[in-house]
């Protein structure tokens, strides 16, 4: 039998940290892209599945899917557990990194560092 520390997760989801903001439309999405340095012509209009497992500049996509209209979240990923049984890695992130972090992703992103969260929980896998 498997026992599991820290998050959870089932064949049906995965485990998530990222410092970063949430996206709510395509539009949204479009914009980020472009900030990134992105034309359109180089996704074919299809930003999610461009985003999707890619890091761009240290950037990550996650999908998310939430209730609250959040689609998925773009920025600096810590931790991505997904179903395959291994445990999260410990980590310890002095305040001061995290702060240096969510300017860097606000300025790579071109919103407001107020924007910029600490977004954990488990989503579809």
């Amino acid at each position: 039998m498997k026992v599991r520390t820290g998050f959870v997760s089932n064949s049906s989801s995965s485990s998530f940290v990222v410092l970063g903001v949430a996206i709510k439309d395509d539009a949204e999405s479009k914009e980020m892209l472009t900030k990134l340095g992105f034309s359109e012509s180089e996704y074919d209009g299809d930003e999610w599945e461009f985003f999707e497992n890619k890091k761009i500049d240290g950037i990550e996509y996650l999908y998310v899917e939430e209730d609250n209209g959040v689609y998925g979240l773009v920025g600096k990923v810590y931790a991505d557990v997904s179903n395959d049984g291994d445990p999260l890695e410990s980590q310890h992130i002095p305040l001061e990194r995290l702060t240096i972090t969510a300017y860097e992703v606000a300025n790579k992103l071109g919103v407001d560092v107020s924007r910029v969260q600490l977004y954990m929980g488990t989503r579809p896998s």
